[in-house]
């Protein structure tokens, strides 16, 4: 069974692992990207439900963990959602400066009532 950790606190800097390529032959140092991260703020209740049949109006804040964290930029959403009860999934796709495009789906992100 493999182990699987945390990756190093300092993310510019190549561990040492990194170092050689198969064969010996010298690795090319590369910078690692800070992945994208999706910050909701949904306005559910303590069960993670919404009331159906309603407007639904949530934050979302996108960027590198550093940037949800410090420097909030919020965008705001507004979904109409069914009048029967179910679950909610969220589909959000963002694009960097960079050229780098995420999405991530949320199936099952709240329920309604």
């Amino acid at each position: 069974m493999e182990r699987f950790g945390s990756a190093p606190k300092d993310l510019g800097e190549a561990d040492e692992s990194a170092q050689r390529a198969p064969r010996g032959r010298p690795a090319r140092r590369t910078r690692r990207q800070h992945p994208i991260r999706f910050r909701y703020d949904l306005p559910v209740d303590l069960l993670n439900r919404a009331p159906a049949g309603q407007s639904f109006t949530f934050g979302l804040q996108a960027g590198s963990h550093s940037a949800t964290r410090n420097r909030p930029t919020v965008w705001w959403a507004r979904v109409e959602l069914g009048s029967t009860n179910g679950v909610v999934t969220l589909r959000t796709t963002t694009n960097d400066s960079a050229g780098g495009s995420v999405t991530q789906l949320v199936k099952r992100a709240y329920a309604l009532r």
